[in-house]
Parts: structure tokens; C-alpha cells; sequence
């Protein structure tokens, strides 16, 4: 996480990680379809550091939701 100012407001940004994971935990609200559209485009941008998205994952208790996903795609 990095913080940045926009005026008189700062703002944290998170990686690429971090937002993948924060996407699996909310695939209700958001479908299944664009988490993994999500996922696809940040491995195939090579964006994406595996050892960060697992710690993430260990981190928010996602790793059983995320194991099948990430074991088809890579």
C-alpha cells in the first residue's frame, strides 16, 4: 500500500494483489465473471507476483476460494 495526496485528501492505493483478492472476497456482489476477466488480464499483463497474491490471499482467508481458479489459469 502507497499513499498519495490529491489536495487537500490522501488516498491509499493498493496493488494489483491485493485488489484481486479483494475481488474474490466480494465474487457475490460482483460475479464470478468480471473476477475472472480480473484475473486473467493481470496474468496475462504480467502484473501480477504470485508470492504477494498468495500472502494477500493467506491474509483475508481467500486461498481455498482462489486455489481452483489459480490452478486452471496457471
Amino acid at each position: 500500500m502507497e499513499s498519495r495526496r490529491s489536495g487537500r485528501i490522501r488516498l491509499k492505493v493498493y496493488g494489483v494483489e491485493k485488489t484481486l483478492v479483494d475481488c474474490f472476497r466480494h465474487r457475490r456482489r460482483l460475479g464470478m465473471e468480471p473476477v475472472l476477466e480480473a484475473l486473467k488480464d493481470a496474468i496475462s499483463q504480467h502484473r501480477l507476483n504470485l508470492d504477494e497474491l498468495w500472502r494477500q490471499a493467506q491474509a483475508q482467508r481467500m486461498q481455498r476460494v482462489m486455489t481452483p481458479y489459480l490452478e486452471a489459469l496457471l
